[in-house]
């Protein structure tokens, strides 16, 4: 099982991926990202510091803005840093977490 954390900021949906964990590809991200087939989130980050890369919802690389950046560097205390943060704690199941990572998955979740 894989948990990830998700946070909202000002409508924008979040999620962290941990860097122990291979990342999704493009096609993994999208189905992860997805509101339909996944969690529903706008971005997904991946790394540290001066390397946060981040993706959104078509798994395409993007702009990383400023609450991605606080976001980034204060995970585990964000609450306390940024007020009004909802946090999520989103748990992904090894089938689940198989599927986003096969290349261009073409799978529908239940639920």
């Amino acid at each position: 099982m894989l948990v990830i954390d998700k946070f909202v900021i000002d409508g924008v949906r979040y999620m962290v991926w941990n860097d122990t964990f291979t990342m999704p590809t493009h096609d993994g991200i999208a189905m992860l990202l997805s509101s339909r087939d996944g969690v529903g989130a706008d971005y997904i980050l991946s790394g540290e510091g001066a390397d946060v890369r981040c993706y959104d919802a078509t798994g395409a690389a993007a702009e990383i803005d400023s609450a991605a950046r606080v976001i980034a560097a204060h995970v585990g205390s964000i609450a306390s840093v940024v007020p009004g943060v909802e946090h999520i704690e989103v748990r992904l199941t090894d089938g689940y977490a198989s599927r986003i990572m096969s290349a261009g998955a073409s799978v529908r979740v239940a639920g």
